[in-house]
């Protein structure tokens, strides 16, 4: 009995340690980089939701700015922003939290992998009508395009990401987390058309114009956190005037109108 003891004792050892080793393993060492992304992004709503919450978030201030957006738009594009900001003027109170709890509830369905399905998928849908009716493509159809004022769109990146980091592996040798889900050449079409897209848009005359970019870091800063607007009124001093690859002289000057961003944008 004894020797039978002392044999078992070895096995119940390795049990004890592998169970000890995945004890260890558990935590943020042991997320791959792809849930580690994911997390971010919950992160990043849950950010957006509680300034959602911000006092000034509910007074007339929120769908007026939202309106602004309709502006330089094709009707098609603007009619619908215009209606969304009436309605959210009638019931600001309500609509706002409602959308404040919305980005909440997705950062943290991102973060419980039961729900991360179900929040990637909502975050895409979620990201793209606030594109619409909230930030007016980015102004991209409005010619006031620039990546100072936050071209294509800020919120546009949440829906890539949610996309290019859904949990399935249909290429898991792909060398980069965009790559497992949609492939590598789908992957890299899709880095290659934004940033592509912003080189473009840097070259408009809405970016090249003089006092553009001071322009934009102005409108940014109205409205914004005094830390925030601290910021945008520094870099504008510093920007001098300065444009992007202008000749001089070549260009009418213009005052482009900024995008806001998702963190004060509706999603309906």
């Amino acid at each position: 009995m004894t020797e039978s003891l002392a044999a078992g004792r070895p096995a119940a050892g390795h049990a004890v340690g592998r169970a000890a080793a995945g004890r260890a393993a558990v935590g943020p060492a042991a997320l791959d980089a792809r849930r580690k992304l994911q997390l971010a992004l919950g992160v990043i709503w849950v950010l957006d939701g509680i300034l959602q919450y911000q006092p000034s978030m509910f007074t007339a201030s929120f769908p007026g700015m939202l309106a602004e957006s309709a502006h330089g738009n094709p009707a098609v594009v603007a009619g619908p922003i215009t209606w969304s900001a009436n309605l959210i003027g009638h019931h600001v109170v309500v609509l706002n939290a409602i959308f404040a709890t919305i980005q909440l509830a997705l950062g943290l369905g991102i973060a419980w992998r039961p729900t991360v399905r179900l929040a990637l998928a909502a975050s895409a849908a979620w990201s793209l009508a606030i594109w619409w009716l909230g930030e007016g493509f980015g102004g991209i159809l409005a010619g006031a395009a620039s990546p100072v004022s936050g071209a294509p769109g800020p919120v546009v990146l949440y829906a890539i990401l949610a996309v290019l980091l859904w949990p399935a592996d249909r290429d898991p040798d792909a060398p980069s987390v965009a790559g497992r889900f949609i492939g590598r050449r789908p992957a890299q079409a899709v880095w290659l058309v934004l940033w592509g897209s912003l080189a473009a848009f840097a070259l408009l005359p809405a970016s090249r114009a003089p006092g553009a970019i001071s322009h934009m870091l102005t409108d940014s800063a109205d409205g914004a956190p005094a830390w925030l607007a601290w910021i945008d009124t520094h870099a504008r001093t510093g920007e001098g005037g300065l444009t992007w690859a202008a000749p001089p002289g070549s260009l009418a000057s213009s005052r482009p109108r900024a995008s806001p961003s998702p963190s004060t944008a509706p999603a309906a």
